[in-house]
């Protein structure tokens, strides 16, 4: 089972990132109101490092002999995709595009990455 990161679609990363950005300018408030690095800035530093660390290494997929499975932030939103469901797959700037009879699926992943489970699919298919 080969394992790759990825992030959500553009909008959905956009989102997440920015709720992100907003701990790390709390610390950075924190740190200039009080003008002395407090554990209060160094505790919503480390908060800001948590959650980054979440949004990258909890987003991954694992591809199995019987499909991808898109792991996610929050677990009971994974998504499992068999590859009989899988109608058309597309890499194009950074995004995968996965089309199944009723839906379509946006994820960003590098360019290796993103290629290689191009190939895989073209092989299994």
């Amino acid at each position: 089972m080969k394992k790759y990161y990825y992030q959500p679609n553009i909008a959905v990363s956009v989102i997440s990132w920015s709720y992100t950005a907003i701990v790390f300018l709390v610390a950075m408030l924190l740190w200039l109101e009080i003008t002395v690095l407090q554990v209060w800035t160094f505790l919503v530093l480390a908060l800001f490092l948590f959650l980054t660390g979440v949004q990258i290494w909890r987003r991954r997929v694992e591809v199995t002999e019987k499909g991808l499975i898109f792991r996610s932030v929050i677990s009971f939103n994974d998504v499992a995709l068999g590859w009989k469901k899988i109608h058309e797959m597309e890499y194009r700037h950074h995004q995968l595009i996965i089309k199944t009879k009723f839906k379509e699926y946006k994820f960003l992943f590098g360019r290796k990455a993103g290629q290689e489970l191009l190939e895989k699919w073209y092989q299994v298919r």
